[in-house]
């Protein structure tokens, strides 16, 4: 499963196609329980869907949705296809995130825990595999976990075979079984030491950012987008930083936000001091072998996988130039030198000297894509000399160039490059700091 700008290190984003339909971005979130998908999903597919009487999810705002159900047919995810998995429907633009149209969410009826799950950023891949077939890598870091049992509180669904036929009689169709029930999964939890205090976690792959009970406020706040059981969007504060040990895996500087879950009361989740997330992570390839509760995580290769990365993507195979486009940095051409004051007679003093121009304080890059290409391209860029922060090349279909200012002359690299360009304001080109 090819990923969408893997290197910003948040929330793993992977196109998918249904009945046909798509590209659409999905953004992989293993503990969820179903799959969620925007109305416009369901639209462009012509799924079908049942009419919304009964099923009710409680988000972690402790607030009731009403929500849609829609049967999934040929789902395709990378060279994975799937006949046909049920899905929650949200509104359109709910899951909309960073300016990327987010249109579903993967969960785990699809990234199924009967199979070993995998990513690696730097190749730009996530995969499945059967249980059978796999093999831990060789010096991995072994991570065992324990589970329990927790769901979202939901009204039962109708059954699909009925969706259009039952009636409705005082607002509730005819023939069904209202009721609570559960939507059941098995949540991992790990016993990690944040800060030097053992802290019982709760490991969730499809969320960016680790969440902790007590209070951490020791790094300026800025803010992280994750999506709850229901489809709805949350936007988590970053409070601060810790460091945190799992069996030999060691990262010093994970961000972290507060916890706080209002559906916990049901579910065992209620003795959790909070959830470890993608950016614990960040420092590794990870494996998680589900059939044994097992973790496994590997240092990232540090030599250059470019070419990996950019071959993910068979629309950009035949470029000229690295995700199809040519990025320079050139100085603006300096004013010449004035000319001195001059007397009355039109002749310089004896005393006056020419004044010079000050040298450019502001630098342009210039990103022009491959003259054969149209498609919509997103292109990060990093710097020659490193320290400065990714580029982030915006290029929608049809869109030649985009010119930026720096403030320095150092050179960018093309490190990765999508066909999925996230919008700009005016719906032009644009250039932004990496994500």
């Amino acid at each position: 499963m090819p990923l969408v700008d893997p290197l910003d290190d948040g929330l793993l984003v992977t196109p998918v196609y249904i009945k046909g339909q798509g590209p659409f971005l999905f953004a992989i979130d293993p503990e969820a329980n179903v799959t969620v998908i925007d109305e416009r999903v369901a639209i462009a597919a012509h799924l079908v869907i049942d009419r919304g009487y009964n099923t009710r999810l409680w988000g972690e705002d402790g607030q009731p949705r009403i929500r849609f159900n829609a049967e999934m047919r040929d789902v395709q995810v990378g060279n994975l296809v799937i006949e046909t998995r049920r899905a929650v429907v949200v509104p359109h633009e709910t899951l909309s995130a960073s300016g990327r149209p987010i249109m579903g969410v993967l969960g785990r009826n699809i990234i199924a825990d009967s199979l070993v799950f995998g990513f690696n950023r730097d190749r730009g891949v996530a995969w499945l595999q059967t249980a059978s077939a796999f093999r831990a890598p060789a010096g991995a870091t072994h991570i065992a976990y324990d589970v329990t049992s927790t769901y979202t509180p939901m009204a039962t669904p109708l059954p699909m075979r009925n969706l259009d036929k039952l009636g409705t009689a005082g607002g509730t169709p005819a023939g069904s079984s209202a009721g609570i029930t559960d939507n059941k999964a098995e949540l991992p939890f790990v016993h990690a030491m944040i800060d030097g205090q053992e802290r019982i976690l709760s490991v969730q792959l499809g969320s960016a950012i680790t969440r902790l009970r007590d209070a951490i406020e020791n790094a300026p706040a800025k803010l992280a987008i994750e999506y709850d059981a229901t489809g709805a969007r949350r936007m988590l504060a970053i409070t601060g930083n810790v460091h945190a040990e799992l069996a030999g895996a060691v990262n010093d500087h994970v961000a972290v936000a507060k916890y706080i879950d209002r559906t916990e009361l049901p579910s065992n989740a209620r003795f959790f001091d909070g959830t470890l997330g993608l950016d614990f992570f960040t420092p590794y390839n990870v494996i998680a072998d589900w059939p044994t509760h097992s973790y496994y995580v590997s240092p990232r290769d540090p030599t250059d996988q470019q070419a990996l990365r950019l071959g993910r993507w068979p629309a950009l195979a035949g470029c000229t130039h690295p995700g199809c486009v040519i990025a320079t940095v050139v100085a603006p051409t300096a004013p010449a030198a004035s000319a001195p004051p001059s007397d009355v007679d039109g002749f310089a003093p004896a005393a006056a000297a020419p004044r010079e121009s000050a040298a450019p304080s502001v630098f342009v890059l210039h990103v022009t894509r491959d003259v054969d290409t149209a498609m919509p391209l997103e292109v990060r860029l990093r710097a020659h000399s490193g320290g400065a922060p990714d580029l982030i090349v915006e290029l929608p279909a049809g869109v030649r160039d985009v010119l930026a200012p720096l403030h320095d002359a150092a050179q960018y690299d093309v490190i990765d490059a999508s066909p999925f360009a996230a919008t700009c304001p005016g719906g032009g080109g644009c250039v932004i700091t990496g994500r």
